[in-house]
């Protein structure tokens, strides 16, 4: 959706570290250069995504120490939403000062889906046509993200229904 332009990602390189570290410990089945191909991949994609000069903000943020480079970076990179699947490790009270809200994914994509339906249906078709190993169906593809983002999946699914192509 981001190459669509529905948003702009951004990350920082901590993030990304931090991303690679809890993919392979989740998954120690998956060879470590496949997943730091991929976030060379994302890189390219996105080469205004990276974040940086946030380093002296992170002592004033005032949400979990863990998290504090998140939201630093995030305030440097002027971001609205933060997304991640632990929106408590960014309460109310560190992000107000900043005007940045924190969503689940689920969330985000549901909300991007209600701004750009025509877009992301689009976009899910054009991805589908993209895969060849293995070639999936916009459904399959959704399938996959259900276990993820369900009420996007959801959301997806009751549109294409009312709207075929």
């Amino acid at each position: 959706m981001a190459e669509i332009e529905a948003f702009k990602v951004l990350w920082s390189q901590e993030i990304l570290d931090e991303m690679m570290r809890n993919v392979l410990a989740d998954n120690p089945h998956i060879d470590p250069s496949v997943v730091s191909r991929m976030v060379g991949d994302m890189n390219r994609a996105f080469p205004d995504a990276l974040v940086t000069g946030y380093g002296a903000l992170v002592p004033i943020m005032t949400n979990g120490p863990k998290d504090r480079h998140v939201l630093a970076a995030a305030v440097r990179g002027r971001a609205d939403v933060i997304v991640t699947n632990n929106p408590r490790h960014f309460p109310v009270s560190a992000r107000n000062p900043y005007d940045i809200d924190a969503q689940d994914a689920d969330t985000f994509l549901t909300n991007q889906f209600e701004l750009t339906r025509e877009e992301t249906v689009w976009m899910l078709q054009s991805w589908s046509e993209d895969l060849s190993n293995p070639p999936l169906t916009p459904d399959q593809i959704l399938d996959i993200l259900e276990r993820s983002v369900p009420g996007f999946c959801t959301a997806m699914r009751s549109w294409m229904k009312r709207y075929p192509e």
